[in-house]
């Protein structure tokens, strides 16, 4: 077998070939797929002489198969040896065929680019990590959070008082066309506009009442109807009170989980954050082409991402979001260009570090992180019903590679700062 590769424009490559004693082997294989179903008196299915096959089927039919498998298991090969990673349906054209005797024929198809990365590792050994602390007011926001949660309400017939839950229905003509809201709060600590929530003390149940309020230089009109007033009954702030929570022995036990809760999640916030400018600086002092294909591709899944979670968490249909910010699917496509674009790149600059660090992610990490996704389901069955199996494999697979990565990332800008210290 000849091969020749040629690089040109837009990530491509075109693959020349050519096929010259190998294509016996490909004769015989069509001939013996061919055979594989025809019966005759006296023989078995598939198990019919070379000649009497010949004699059966069409010389055309025989010929057409063998330049099939020629190039299909060729193209095949000149990838795994030249270790290629082409993205795109090859397009092939066949310069010469001469059935047993010679087969040449070209590829083009779209490949991987090369990318030539910085030094990532100074990029990544420059980024400086905050120090993340808790302060204390923020362990009494908590604190206070979870006595609220515990509250004993009381309703009440008496004017609505600072402290008090209160229910109310409200609108205005100036705000999302005069659409109606319903809102439950604390009075005083619902964070509305200033002197929204001054206008409703006073109220009592089913009162309705108008007022107006300036936003900037904008006059906005509100109708409020107070639909419930409940007296806020508070949990003493004590061990007992802890305890009620579940597994702390008393109030400073309770302080101390509230606190590193905090803690984790200011650290994961932070972590993140380093992440992010990391990948950002990286991708910033790298130039390759971005294949069209790819861009194409997550534009797509961009599209589907915002279907599904429209549909979730807003029951919405996608056809009725672009009726309403006035789109077309094709315009919403379009719109996703230059984030998709970025993603890709991003993508595949973590792809190519993995590459240089060695990255590998085994089995059984994926089969564990998949049976921790399968725990939600009822069962096996509904999961199959509802998850295509390959494809979530695949996904967590991926998933688990990239966080080795970006934690190796993170990993050099840690060891750096740390020497600071």
């Amino acid at each position: 077998m000849q091969v020749e590769i040629k690089k040109i424009p837009h990530s491509q490559i075109e693959i020349s070939i050519q096929l010259d004693r190998e294509l016996l082997d490909f004769y015989q294989k069509a001939i013996f797929q061919l055979g594989k179903d025809l019966q005759a008196p006296g023989f078995r299915k598939g198990t019919l002489p070379q000649e009497m096959i010949l004699r059966m089927i069409d010389k055309k039919k025989i010929a057409d198969l063998e330049c099939e498998l020629a190039i299909r298991e060729s193209y095949l090969q000149v990838i795994i040896d030249k270790n290629l990673e082409p993205i795109s349906q090859p397009q092939i054209k066949i310069l010469k065929f001469i059935p047993e005797k010679i087969l040449i024929f070209k590829v083009k198809t779209q490949i991987l680019p090369e990318i030539s990365l910085p030094d990532y590792r100074q990029i990544a050994s420059q980024a400086k990590k905050r120090e993340v602390l808790v302060e204390e007011k923020e362990v009494e926001e908590t604190l206070n959070f979870l006595q609220r949660s515990r509250a004993k309400l009381w309703p009440k017939k008496e004017p609505a008082q600072f402290g008090d839950l209160v229910e109310i229905d409200y609108h205005s003509p100036q705000v999302k066309e005069d659409q109606l809201f319903q809102d439950r709060f604390i009075l005083g600590q619902g964070g509305f506009l200033p002197g929204f929530e001054k206008n409703l003390e006073g109220m009592r149940e089913n009162q309705e009442k108008e007022f107006s309020l300036s936003s900037g230089k904008k006059i906005l009109n509100f109708k409020v109807k107070m639909k419930q007033v409940s007296r806020v009954e508070l949990p003493t702030l004590d061990d007992h009170f802890a305890q009620s929570l579940g597994r702390f022995e008393n109030l400073k036990n309770l302080k101390q989980s509230i606190r590193e809760g905090i803690l984790a999640e200011k650290e994961f916030q932070e972590s993140q954050r380093l992440r992010q400018e990391i990948v950002e600086k990286i991708s910033s002092q790298t130039r390759f082409e971005i294949p069209t294909v790819l861009i194409e591709a997550e534009q797509e899944r961009m599209v589907g991402e915002l279907k599904e979670n429209l549909q979730r968490r807003e029951n919405l249909s996608l056809e009725d979001f672009l009726k309403r910010i006035g789109q077309s699917e094709n315009q919403l496509r379009d719109s996703f260009f230059g984030q998709a674009k970025e993603r890709v790149k991003r993508y595949l600059i973590l792809r190519e570090i993995g590459k240089a660090e060695k990255i590998k992610v085994l089995e059984e990490e994926v089969r564990e992180e998949i049976n921790q996704i399968l725990k939600h389901f009822p069962s096996l069955e509904q999961a199959q019903r509802d998850l295509d199996l390959e494809q979530l494999k695949s996904y967590t697979k991926e998933a688990i590679r990239n966080e080795k990565i970006l934690k190796k990332l993170e990993s050099f800008a840690y060891a750096t700062h740390s020497h600071g210290n």
